[in-house]
Order: C-alpha cells, then structure tokens, then sequence
C-alpha cells in the first residue's frame, strides 16, 4: 500500500513540476514581448 501511495505522490509532484516549468516559460516569453513591445513605442 504504501508503494501505491509514494508512487502517486511522485507523479504528482512530477506533474506539478511540469506545470510550473510550462508557466514560468510562458511568463518569461511574455516579458521578453512585453520588452520588445515598449522599445518599439
């Protein structure tokens, strides 16, 4: 039982990690836009 549960907690700090990778690249990319988009007003 206790097998099951670490291997669930693992997948889910895994897919937690994920998530946090994806939205702190979408946020970096927003930055440099938000940077390209100031220099050129």
């Amino acid at each position: 039982m206790n097998f099951v549960i670490e291997k669930a907690v693992s997948l889910l700090l895994t897919h937690f990690s994920l998530v946090k990778e994806t939205y702190l690249e979408n946020f970096w990319r927003f930055v440099k836009y938000a940077n390209r988009y100031s220099k050129m007003v």
